[in-house]
């Protein structure tokens, strides 16, 4: 064989490897491979809940729905007590919160379901801030978190991201709550990913319940790619037994939904829509 044909066949070679590695690493990965840490009992009253994050390292802010049981509360995780609470309105349904800081003080901005309201209440006591218009370009309110993205004159910058069920994550400005930009999110086969509902900031991606599923998509901000699924049914599993030992029910619509993460101390919390279980977990090698 001459040694031309030999180069070339071995450059068609090497050629054929980067483009299988390549396909392999963009393509989306389920796993179920996570672990336990903590287990946390919730007794007494059982809330829907819509938004989950961290205030501090032994404090949740947790935003919960329904029609007249909506409400905005501080949340001890070692005990699960329920610090302080404000209820909503009867006709206020009540989704995902995110923290946020103005002029010095912590914020919780809190998403309506229909109402196309968002409102902002001061952290510490959850007295009432302000309320904001939600934009038209979002249908309605499901997930809040916030994180960054590259503007279009290609600097960093914070923002919130939003969800309204759909398959798009929208960039709205942390001042204006104006969208900035709008991402498709889809599997790297195309395939979108819709009903995209509780959102969380972990590690520079978006992770989003997927409503009605037992799994969270890890989602790359910069591309609408799905990296990842996270499949948690176990959790489903354990929480249905330990719910019939507390004399409760998880009805059909009562899925996991809520995840809050400490960026200090690397915990992350999982829960679901009227669950008497949070959980720690550390998904490996996510």
């Amino acid at each position: 064989m001459k040694q031309t044909t030999l180069q070339a066949l071995l450059g068609l070679s090497v050629l054929l490897l980067c483009i299988t590695v390549s396909q392999a690493a963009s393509s989306t990965k389920t796993t179920k491979d996570f672990t336990i840490v903590n287990t946390f009992v919730r007794k007494g009253t059982q809330y829907y809940t819509q938004g989950l994050q961290f205030l501090d390292k032994d404090t949740l802010i947790e935003s919960t729905g329904l029609y007249g049981e909506s409400r905005i509360q501080q949340v001890k995780l070692s005990t699960m007590t329920v610090l302080k609470t404000k209820k909503l309105s009867s006709s206020t349904f009540g989704e995902g919160c995110q923290l946020h800081t103005v002029n010095g003080q912590q914020n919780i901005f809190q998403l309506t379901w229909k109402e196309k309201k968002v409102y902002v209440w001061k952290a510490s006591d959850l007295s009432t801030v302000k309320t904001i218009t939600m934009p038209t370009a979002i249908k309605e309110g499901w997930g809040i978190t916030k994180g960054t993205y590259k503007t279009s004159t290609g600097k960093i910058a914070e923002a919130f991201y939003l969800s309204d069920g759909s398959s798009n994550l929208y960039i709205v400005d942390l001042t204006t709550f104006k969208v900035l930009k709008t991402i498709s999110v889809k599997k790297y086969t195309g395939t979108k990913v819709a009903l995209l509902n509780e959102l969380e900031w972990v590690n520079g991606k978006v992770w989003a319940n997927i409503y009605n599923t037992n799994t969270i998509a890890v989602i790359d901000p910069a591309t609408g790619y799905v990296e990842t699924i996270i499949d948690l049914t176990q959790l489903n599993t354990i929480v249905k037994k330990k719910a019939t030992e507390m004399g409760l029910a998880i009805k059909s619509g009562y899925v996991l939904n809520g995840i809050a993460y400490d960026s200090t101390n690397k915990r992350l919390i999982v829960t679901g829509k009227k669950w008497p279980l949070m959980w720690e977990i550390k998904v490996n090698g996510v």
